[in-house]
């Protein structure tokens, strides 16, 4: 199901999609091409990604970038994006879930990241198998102090 609005911004529902998405709101899927089994919901909700698949984005501009530049099957897969502009800079990473407004905000080939919290881990971009819950958690994500493996790295505020 696709509910969209038309050039003159009258809506309209498609009911049958063949790659079985789910997009509500202005320009949701909008550049999808081939990307399949994916819910898009918000304004620009995952509005570049093109052929990636398995995605879910709630919130306006949530996963925005998603999959530009991808050329491996894994990038950019398993995301999931809760929040406005949620995961909005991700392109390449993947298996990131982020809950809360501006949550991984700045991640783009992060992977394995999970960010409860609004901005939580705003500031990462490239870090990966990081978790931060909270307001704010981790908004200037810099590398772990040494002796903190950053597999297990977590910041509960």
């Amino acid at each position: 199901m696709v509910l969209r609005q038309n050039a003159g911004g009258t809506p309209r529902l498609e009911l049958y999609d063949a790659n079985f998405n789910t997009a509500v709101g202005e320009n949701a899927l909008y550049s999808n091409t081939s990307g399949a089994k994916n819910t898009a919901i918000g304004a620009a909700a995952l509005f570049k990604n093109t052929t990636r698949s398995n995605l879910v984005a709630l919130g306006d501009s949530a996963l925005y970038n998603n999959g530009m530049g991808a050329t491996e099957n894994f990038h950019a897969t398993a995301n999931t994006a809760v929040g406005s502009k949620a995961l909005f800079s991700n392109t390449l990473g993947n298996d990131n879930t982020a809950t809360g407004a501006l949550a991984l905000f700045s991640t783009n080939t992060g992977s394995g990241n999970t960010a409860n919290g609004a901005n939580a881990l705003y500031s990462n971009t490239a870090g990966a198998f990081n978790s931060a819950f909270g307001n704010a958690a981790r908004w200037a994500s810099t590398p772990p102090a040494p002796e903190i493996p950053p597999r297990v790295l977590c910041a509960v505020f």
